[in-house]
Formats: structure tokens, sequence, C-alpha cells
């Protein structure tokens, strides 16, 4: 889950929450939870992983109850965005939903009570595209990019998704919707590889969360105190490959004439090694991870000034 308040630094946590008792992080009348990487940490196992399919669950409620209480005392205005593939309906359901959060949360002494004042909605993708052409204040960061009929494209690597938006942002921002798409591949992928590997080294049991995220990390994992080998890079390599050969096989010949391609998201940094190949030449959007969030802000403020 990220955030930002200023275009530029962006706060992030796992998207996870837990019910607790014990030093919660964040309390609503009779419940409390623990949330983000205390969630992981205290409670791996029964930690709820969330997105915008569970926006109703209380825990994710929670989660976002927690992070309006951090945010500066002023009429809350969210710009949030869904996948490229959702439907309308699913951008009005996911709009309700964010206007039905109320409070109060507390964290520590701070309270939020609600309501959301505003609810503007883009495309997770299209945030993104933006956010690698312009900076906090809207001012171009490659113009070379902005001439007439260009084509640029952004591959937004998320958790379940891939989306591919294409468009001309010059003289009128124009999304190439016949280029565009959005694939069933994502970071879940590989950790279902890794998890299948787990499982048939060690039987039923399932990998937690917590050194799910430490083996993506390239990091050394342990069971029962001895180290865990997992084809990491071999499950990086296949997932990237089904994305880049999705996007090549959908643009056909018309990749030629595409300008640039940046990468993005969540799973970008996890995969971008393997999908920047030719005939994919593409570049990385600095801190991928928080491009969709520093993209929503922008085009926020391109909204209040339209």
């Amino acid at each position: 889950m990220k955030w930002t308040t200023d275009g530029h630094t962006v706060h992030r946590m796992p998207a996870v929450a837990a019910p607790t008792w014990t030093e919660p992080d964040v309390v609503s009348g009779d419940h409390a939870w623990v949330v983000g990487e205390h969630a992981e940490r205290e409670d791996a196992t029964l930690a709820v992983a969330l997105d915008h399919e569970r926006l109703s669950r209380p825990e994710f409620q929670a989660l976002l109850g927690y992070v309006f209480v951090t945010l500066p005392d002023e009429p809350l205005r969210v710009v949030s965005g869904l996948p490229y593939s959702a439907t309308d309906a699913d951008q009005v359901i996911y709009e309700r939903q964010l206007r039905q959060v109320v409070g109060p949360y507390q964290v520590g002494e701070r309270v939020w009570k609600g309501p959301v004042a505003s609810v503007t909605l883009f495309r997770q993708a299209q945030a993104a595209l933006i956010d690698a052409l312009f900076d906090e204040r809207n001012r171009p960061r490659r113009p070379e990019l902005l001439q007439e009929g260009l084509r640029i494209a952004l591959i937004d690597v998320g958790y379940k998704t891939t989306d591919v938006v294409v468009a001309v942002l010059f003289p009128a921002y124009q999304i190439v919707r016949e280029m565009s798409l959005s694939l069933d591949v994502g970071v879940h992928n590989v950790e279902a590889m890794l998890q299948r590997a787990y499982q048939r080294a060690y039987g039923a049991e399932m990998l937690d969360r917590e050194r799910m995220r430490l083996a993506l990390d390239g990091k050394r994992i342990y069971r029962f105190g001895q180290p865990v080998t997992l084809p990491v890079d071999e499950a990086r390599r296949q997932v990237a490959e089904r994305i880049r050969a999705g996007v090549v096989q959908h643009w056909g010949r018309a990749i030629s004439t595409v300008a640039r391609v940046f990468l993005a998201g969540g799973g970008a940094a996890l995969l971008g090694a393997y999908l920047a190949q030719p005939p994919l030449v593409a570049e990385m959007v600095p801190d991928p991870q928080g491009a969709n969030a520093r993209g929503f802000y922008k085009l926020g403020r391109f909204a209040e000034t339209a």
C-alpha cells in the first residue's frame, strides 16, 4: 500500500492486517488491528492480504483508517484507481466503498472520524505514465517525448495483473486502445511457483508471507534452522517471459511505432531485468513501486487546474 501527500515522497507498507488486542496499531470501537509489517511479524499466518477487491472487509477499512489518521488535519481528498482492465462498474463500486470508510479510527492519541471529502479515480498504469513524464509540479521531465503523435508505452507490473498502456500525449492525451491491454500475470505468479517448489520439498506446509517477502528480496530464509533454497531467479525469468511474450504478440508489427517503453509497478524491479529484452527495449521509472502513487497525485493536480 502506497500513498503520497506531496507527489514526491511515497509512504508505503504491506497491505496486510490482522486482528489483535496486543499492542494494536489502530483501534475502532471494540475492534483493534495490527497492520503492515507489524502484522506480518506478529501473526504471519493470520495476516490478511488486501487489495481493492476486498475493500469492504473490516481489515482493509482499518488499514485505510490507519493511513487517514496519519495524514494532515484537512479535508481528505483521495485520488486513486484500479487496473486498466477494471470496468466502469468496478470504478463505481470502488468509489462508493472508499466514501463509505468512516471512523472513528484511533492511532495513539490521534483520531480520524471521516468522512472522505472527495474521491477521484483514474487508471493505475495511466498514473504511472504521468509520473514517468512529469515531476511533482507537473513540469515535463522528458520534453523530447512530448512531440506530436509520439506513442509512449508503460508496462505496470502489479501483484495479480500487468497493465500495458500506450498513449499519445501531445497535442492532447489519448490512449491508443488497440495497443493497450491487461494480462492476468503478475508477482503472484512468481510467488505461486515458489510455493509449489517449497511444498514439493516439504509437503503441504505453506511458506508464510514474511519468508516469501524475504525470498523475493534475495534474502536467505530458514526452516527449523536450516537454509531453504528456492528457484527465485528461474521463477522471475519465466513470469517475465510470459509478460514480454504477451505484449510483443499483442503489439505485433506496431511495436516499431512505440517511441519509448517505461516499466513501473510493484513487480517492475523484480522482473525488469528479464522484461527489458529485445525487441521490448524498456527503461525503469525511478522508484517504480511508487510510480502509481506519485502519478495519482499529479493527475489530481492536473484535474484541479483543468
